[in-house]
């Protein structure tokens, strides 16, 4: 694995990972936080539903770009 390749964007690959697997945690994260909110209310807010998922659309957005950054250094 080449730790030096440098991206479309000009910085390491490496970094664009590293980027890529924050925003996948704390779109995680958020996603986890709106669910439970959701889920334990008295008063279901379909708000925070649609937040969750807009959440996990985001996180797996994330995930397809880490693994496009790792077959780009291969």
């Amino acid at each position: 694995m080449k730790s030096d390749a440098v991206g479309v964007n000009g910085k390491p690959i490496v970094d664009n990972i590293k980027r890529a697997r924050n925003r996948f945690t704390r779109h995680i994260f958020d996603a986890r936080n709106h669910m439970w909110r959701y889920t334990h209310s008295n008063k279901p807010i379909m708000a925070d539903h649609k937040r969750a998922m807009e959440s996990l659309n985001l996180a797996y957005d994330d995930l397809k770009e880490m693994i496009h950054q790792s077959m780009l250094i291969d």
